[in-house]
């Protein structure tokens, strides 16, 4: 909202959950910050949401509270309230500020710890009735009108505004003239693909099946899953995930601290309403565990080579860049010595000790420090260093966590099974750790990366064609499902009911 406000201009904002109230909030920041002398003119807003405006449909406040965030309480916002160099409005206020404030309404969820989904919406909700009531103490200058219905079509004006057809709850079509409309639509719902609709119209008619399609957990009706039906899970992301809760703990199931450490945290106790559930990806593990760090990434992670500096050079050579050839070798370079930095300063007996650790270090640097070397060139050396330190370690293979068990062959189910929860409870070990593992502190610095390529790709410094072979074709999957999966405790569930024989992990690139 650069431009100065015009004069009975209206504004059209289609969509009130949590864009629709970041939009609203920079036109209140813009208001009140214009000069004194500043007169701009009347505008209308007309915000148009068929479902509770600052919640919206997904993080409406009635849904279950078993459905979490999968970053903890300091991190989310919709407003700039502690941003350095974006003016804040006078309504702004961060979930972590409002919780604060707020511990009844918030459940009394901790800095460090995971909001409920409703939670969250119970924080928009209050900051669009602030941001509103903001905008609403300058009636000469700006009027707010709320539309509970939903935009079905959108047709452009010869004069340049657009015009909105509108359909309320009761089925009632209104149209609604704007100057400019604004999309702040979230989530959408999926349209069925064709295998999905093939398995949709095999489960019709026939009372042992049922399909569930693609949709938000908070709109499934999981009455439909009868206690002990066999469940098979498509995906072992963050669905998964709320799936689980809600099919155990929503169920009466309940959670035991063992005393154990991580991995082996909770014992689980049936109630005996629960299904079996059979959970299968492409890569045949579930999302990894988040580290216990008090920050989006680890504060420890600085990005030495995939550097503003380093990746000016390369556009000013070869213009819009390749992922793989030109950003990759050194976005791994960042992945490499974090991993071994941290393993020097935190179990330097590994390589032979403090000095020799030092000393390992020092010559693995050196190597990356050297011109020309593509990640394949530099693993290469470094795994001759690594094996002078500590004969019979593997060197680090990042791209190899993606996929853990592609090329593995294994005897029997069970012992896909095994190999599965002792990974798992593996990586339980690691996020406990925080800062003080490798593992995730590699995993740190390539999410790191991964922050920087997204805002490349916005500004079209990465090449379409890298775009959709590199970034959407392996990177975004790998660092999905390293960087972005849920807080160590929901695996931790995880574990203890696949040890209570509830939940079984089907093998790689599984069929159905």
């Amino acid at each position: 909202m650069s431009e100065p406000l015009v004069a009975d201009r209206r504004l059209a904002v289609v969509g009130a959950g949590p864009r629709g109230v970041m939009l609203l909030e920079r036109i209140l920041a813009r208001l009140e910050g214009a000069a004194p002398d500043a007169h701009p003119r009347r505008l209308r807003i007309d915000v148009v949401d068929p479902y509770p405006p600052g919640p919206g449909r997904v993080w409406r406040t009635d849904q279950s509270e078993l459905y979490l965030m999968n970053t903890p309480a300091f991190f989310p916002t919709a407003c700039a309230a502690d941003n350095p160099g974006l003016r804040p409005s006078t309504a702004a206020q961060t979930f972590d500020q409002w919780r604060r404030v707020h511990p009844e309404a918030s459940l009394g969820v901790r800095r460090h710890q995971y909001p409920a989904r409703a939670v969250y919406g119970r924080y928009l909700r209050h900051l669009y009735k602030d941001v509103v009531a903001g905008l609403r103490t300058r009636p000469e200058v700006v009027e707010v009108v709320e539309h509970r219905a939903e935009a079905t079509a959108l047709h452009p004006r010869p004069d340049g505004g657009a015009r909105l057809e509108l359909r309320d709850a009761d089925g009632a079509v209104s149209a609604l003239d704007a100057d400019a409309v604004v999309l702040c639509l979230g989530h959408q719902p999926a349209e069925l693909s064709p295998g999905q609709n093939r398995m949709a119209a095999a489960a019709r008619g026939r009372d042992e099946l049922h399909y569930q399609g693609p949709q938000i957990p908070s709109d499934v009706d999981w009455e439909t899953v009868e206690a002990g039906a066999d469940v098979l899970v498509r995906g072992m992301g963050l669905n998964a995930f709320d799936l689980l809760a809600q099919l155990t703990q929503g169920r009466g199931g309940v959670y035991r601290r063992t005393g154990d450490g991580p991995g082996r945290a909770l014992r689980y106790e049936p109630s005996g309403d629960e299904p079996r559930l059979h959970l299968m990806s492409r890569r045949g593990i579930p999302y990894l565990p988040k580290a216990e760090v008090d920050a989006f990434v680890p504060r420890g992670v600085t990005l030495s080579y995939l550097s503003d500096a380093a990746v000016d050079a390369l556009a000013a050579r070869h213009g819009a860049l390749d992922l793989a050839e030109h950003l990759w070798p050194l976005l791994h370079r960042d992945v490499v010595r974090h991993y071994y930095a941290t393993l020097v300063r935190a179990q330097p007996e590994i390589l032979g000790g403090p000095v020799e650790a030092r000393r390992f270090l020092g010559e693995l640097v050196g190597q990356l420090e050297e011109a020309g070397r593509g990640a394949p060139v530099t693993s290469a050396h470094a795994e001759e260093l690594l094996q002078r330190y500590a004969p019979g370690r593997r060197f680090l293979d990042i791209l190899a966590y993606g996929s853990p068990f592609e090329d593995a062959v294994f005897a029997s189910h069970e012992d896909y099974q095994r190999a599965v929860a002792e990974l798992m409870e593996q990586t339980c070990v690691e996020a406990a750790l925080g800062e003080e593992s490798p593992f995730m502190m590699a995993v740190g610095a390539l999410h790191a990366g991964r922050l920087r390529i997204k805002a490349w790709v916005a500004e079209g410094r990465i090449t379409e064609a890298s775009r959709i072979r590199d970034v959407q074709g392996w990177f975004e999957p790998l660092v999905e499902g390293l960087a972005s999966g849920p807080p160590l405790w929901r695996v931790e569930q995880m574990l203890a009911v696949h040890r209570a024989g509830l939940l079984t992990w089907a093998g790689p690139a599984p069929v159905v």
